[in-house]
């Protein structure tokens, strides 16, 4: 019930890409990080490096893999320590690249887990938050669906014609975005109790420690206003951002964290740390703020009003009642050389034909207008200008309230939220879970006309 709550009120994600994101983010900064790491693993993992085994091991928890315990295992075999170190490393490496590709995703999303576990407990000295932050991201890559978009997997089961069954990413997602306000909460609440935060000077002391020296920050001893308003800007950022993230301000509070984290690399050097934030980020909130972007590109473009001659096809979900009659009372044919009425419930094979994410039925309709996409607030504009007075009351209200682009931005999170209400009501299956359902679930009712 909670979950469901939860997806319903705090997650608009219902595909799977934003896991894919995740899957192919930690993947690339699994193979970034090795690649960095296999130059100097005798070095820093090896046996009798420069800090041995005995020692290192010594600071981690009893229950963690170690790379003793695989070399003591392999040593029967003629495999020395360093044999084992590069045996570790490069079953490691094997699985970040399949994780990478989405082949045997959750095999590779274990391997890579467990190698990752025994390398930084050996490496424990030498560990910050980026192992800390890479276990995390492996594991949700082991229990979440990634494997579900933009894989090899995915591909292998449609040529076999095996169905795809499970619940929407939603749930998933929400996990994330969670997760993500605590790491925000806790590091802004962290600096927030530090005075070298409010001051400035920990922003200073960063930048001198010698394993961060980018450059050499004496000059901005000078500066002791713009030093402050540094470290006063990030404290502001992570403690706000569990707040604004869930407000019309998201789109704002995500692009400075991430800015964040860029000016973390730059001045810092920490780009592998600075990277798996950057993709914890868009996993989270990526498809949220796209959508976001998306609406407001083709908004631009609504100006159709008056023309003649232009090809419409609505893509919409047949079994919501409200969009088959707000489809079913906009007469295009006055405006449009050809009117296509896609029922997407039942014609299985639209949202690939019309390349239409599932998410974008979820709280209305698409309106393509000459090969031109309009989605969300833009859809509802775009038929405004391109149809006639409706003759039902509350569709004519409707169209003539969002034909002003602004209007209907205001408008339509009204409507997308009492058409959800509607739909729970009424006992409506959510469209991304009919996708799921074989054979499809009858529309609520016979496709409509174009006229009225």
């Amino acid at each position: 019930m909670f979950a469901e709550l939860g997806r319903r009120l705090l997650s608009e994600a219902t595909s799977y890409k934003p896991l894919a994101i995740l899957r192919i983010g930690v993947g690339v900064i699994l193979l970034v990080q090795g690649a960095v790491v296999w130059d100097y693993r005798h070095l820093l993992l090896d046996e009798h490096g420069l800090v041995p085994w005995a020692l290192g091991e010594a600071l981690i928890d009893p229950l963690m893999p170690r790379l003793s315990t695989v070399a003591a295992a392999l040593a029967p075999l003629g495999v020395s320590s360093q044999q084992t170190v590069a045996l570790v490393m490069g079953l490691h490496l094997l699985a970040a690249f399949g994780l990478l590709l989405g082949l045997g995703t959750r095999a590779c999303a274990f391997v890579a887990w467990i190698t990752h576990l025994a390398l930084i407990g050996t490496g424990a000295a030498y560990t910050y938050g980026l192992g800390k932050l890479l276990v995390i991201a492996l594991f949700y890559c082991l229990v979440m669906p990634v494997g579900r978009e933009w894989s090899i997997d995915r591909k292998l089961r449609r040529r076999a014609g095996t169905a795809e069954t499970g619940d929407d990413a939603t749930l998933s997602v929400l996990v994330l975005r969670l997760h993500m306000c605590l790491i925000y909460a806790a590091a802004g609440i962290s600096k927030a109790v530090g005075e070298q935060w409010w001051s400035g000077d920990a922003v200073y002391r960063a930048l001198s420690l010698p394993q961060f020296q980018q450059f050499d920050p004496a000059p901005l001893g000078a500066f002791p206003l713009a030093l402050q308003a540094a470290a006063m800007g990030s404290v502001a950022v992570q403690l706000l951002y569990p707040v604004l993230v869930w407000t019309r301000l998201r789109f704002a509070i995500v692009v400075l964290a991430e800015l964040l984290h860029l000016g973390i690399a730059i001045f810092l050097g920490l780009w592998l740390f600075s990277g798996i934030m950057i993709v914890l980020n868009a996993a989270a909130f990526g498809e949220s703020l796209w959508r976001t972007i998306r609406d407001r590109i083709p908004a631009k473009r609504v100006g159709v009003g008056g023309a003649r001659g232009v090809k419409v096809t609505i893509v919409y979900d047949g079994a919501c009642p409200f969009c088959s009659d707000y489809v079913r009372y906009q007469d295009l044919k006055a405006a449009a050389e050809s009117v296509e009425l896609v029922d997407a419930r039942t014609d299985t094979q639209a949202l690939e034909r019309y390349k239409i994410d599932a998410a974008d039925l979820e709280d209305g309709m698409v309106v393509i207008v000459d090969g031109v996409p309009h989605y969300g607030a833009a859809a509802v504009t775009a038929l405004s200008h391109l149809s006639k007075t409706p003759a039902s009351p509350w569709v004519a209200a409707i169209a003539w309230a969002s034909r002003p682009i602004a209007a209907s931005r205001v408008l339509y999170p009204i409507l997308k939220l009492g058409r959800r209400i509607a739909l729970t009501f009424l006992r409506v299956p959510r469209f991304s879970r009919s996708l799921e359902t074989t054979p499809p679930l009858p529309p609520h009712r016979p496709p409509p006309a174009a006229g009225p």
